[in-house]
């Protein structure tokens, strides 16, 4: 009986004792399935809070940035600026009006008269007729705070069709601000530099420096930029009438290895860079010249520079390496800007090469780069070369003297580039460099970079062009 008893308790329990591993497995497949998805929840609430923080740091680093220049000195210049960072769905109070909202920098009123900087097209004019705060509160004035504003249609053109008022006239990333647009004067001396539609979108770099369309709208504020770029200029001894211009180099600090072109948006950004102790090496005048953005592109893309990077010292540096500048050159909108002879001939002028003798800190040799000027042989390809200047001189009355070497950077000897200083009226660059440089490509087979230089606007030596001759000269004739 007790036999019987016990083999029928075994097949009692067995099923049971299976059932129970069977759930055990269930259950701790389960544990582990919620424990990745308790992982996967803490990892997503790290990312956001991560997420968050770099938002509340970018949003603290572009309202410093801005009040740097709006309060600089701790003297309140009175400006303001605003970007364009959402277009609220709510309807205006005037059916026209325009409903924007961002974070403002600086202090707004109702009835103010302001500036929109937008697109490709320089800027309009607009009123303030309503400013709504975070609290949905109507109010007279505010100060360094989001909110949403309600601006009259101002100058812009009354549409044609209700499909075409009911589309805005502006729009995201544009800059609302009470800085007039910058005037150059053909006195260079009495040029008023600002730049506030790439300021305020400097302003704002660390917010959206990652959004292709922010950037795109900044790239094409950048082609309409003229910037201050200091210079040292000294008379010529050769030609009292002439002066010598030498532009400085800094180290990028992502490549310490390049050499870049200082610029700067407006005055208050270059008085940053003298209180920091920025000056140059050697004698001579210092000086801030204005250079549209072509001149510009011209001066980084020469054999010293690799580029320039903008406000070096603050409030927002932003580094514009070569390539960039290249891909811009290329753009419908430089080419409208500046004619398609600037855009074929941008980055072939070099000021000169002896140019990379002017430092860009006092007391820092091991900053400026050195380089090698070397006179070739009459033979091989250079001899095609030298012929080539000569038919090209007798076929342009214009051209005086041309002079052409070789240069290539002490420290990669194997970057060298022909140079050709043109004496001609400076009003005749656009038109011939591109020529000349079209002429010598088909000969240029063991160096294929050319650089040119206008000899009114050279460094050089007394006695250059006693060991680097003149190839073609109207005035020994």
């Amino acid at each position: 009986m007790a036999i019987f008893g016990k083999k029928k308790n075994e097949e009692d329990i067995q099923p049971n004792d299976e059932f129970a591993g069977e759930m055990k497995v269930i259950l701790e497949a389960k544990a582990e399935e919620q424990e990745a998805k308790d992982i996967r929840a803490r990892e997503r609430e790290e990312e956001q809070e991560k997420a968050k923080a770099e938002v509340r740091l970018a949003e603290e680093h572009a309202a410093k940035a801005a009040d740097s220049i709006i309060n600089a000195d701790g003297v309140d210049s009175g400006r303001f600026y605003l970007l364009v960072d959402e277009m609220p769905l709510r309807e205006p109070e005037n059916a026209e009006n325009i409903v924007i909202a961002g974070n403002l920098r600086g202090k707004i009123e109702v009835g103010e008269d302001i500036y929109v900087y937008h697109g490709t097209r320089k800027y309009n004019t607009v009123k303030v007729a309503r400013i709504i705060n975070e609290s949905r509160s109507s109010i007279e004035e505010a100060q360094n705070e989001r909110v949403e504003l309600e601006v009259t249609r101002g100058d812009f053109p009354a549409p044609s069709t209700p499909d075409a008022g009911a589309a805005k006239p502006f729009g995201r990333f544009s800059v609302l601000t009470n800085s007039a647009p910058q005037t150059v004067t053909s006195d260079r001396a009495k040029a008023v530099i600002e730049n506030p539609q790439l300021l305020g979108m400097t302003f704002e770099y660390s917010r959206f420096a990652k959004d292709q369309e922010f950037f795109g709208i900044m790239m094409n504020a950048l082609i309409r930029s003229s910037f201050l770029v200091p210079a040292q200029v000294s008379d010529d001894t050769a030609n009292p009438d002439r002066k010598r211009v030498g532009f400085a180099g800094i180290k990028d600090k992502k490549n310490p290895e390049l050499i870049v072109l200082p610029v700067f948006t407006d005055l208050k950004t270059l008085d940053r860079a003298r209180k920091a102790g920025f000056k140059f090496s050697g004698d001579g005048n210092y000086t801030a010249l204005t250079m549209n953005f072509a001149r510009t592109a011209a001066v980084s893309r020469d054999q010293l520079h690799s580029g320039f990077v903008i406000n070096p010292f603050g409030p927002v540096v932003i580094s514009i390496p070569k390539k960039l500048i290249e891909d811009l050159i290329k753009t419908r909108l430089f080419k409208d800007t500046y004619g398609e002879a600037a855009a074929s001939s941008v980055g072939m002028e070099s000021l000169s090469p002896e140019k990379a003798t002017v430092g860009p800190l006092a007391g820092n040799p091991q900053n400026v780069r050195k380089f090698v000027v070397s006179q070739p042989e009459l033979a091989g390809e250079f001899k095609f070369i030298a012929g080539t200047i000569k038919k090209f001189g007798d076929s342009h009355p214009d051209v005086s003297r041309i002079a052409a070497f070789v240069t290539a950077p002490e420290d990669k000897p194997s970057e060298k580039a022909y140079v050709c200083v043109i004496d001609c009226p400076e009003n005749k660059v656009d038109e011939l460099f591109p020529v000349l440089a079209s002429a010598l490509k088909p000969f240029m087979r063991t160096i294929n970079a050319v650089q040119f230089q206008l000899y009114s606007r050279g460094r050089f030596s007394e006695n250059f062009f006693e060991n680097h001759p003149w190839i073609y000269n109207k005035l020994e004739r």
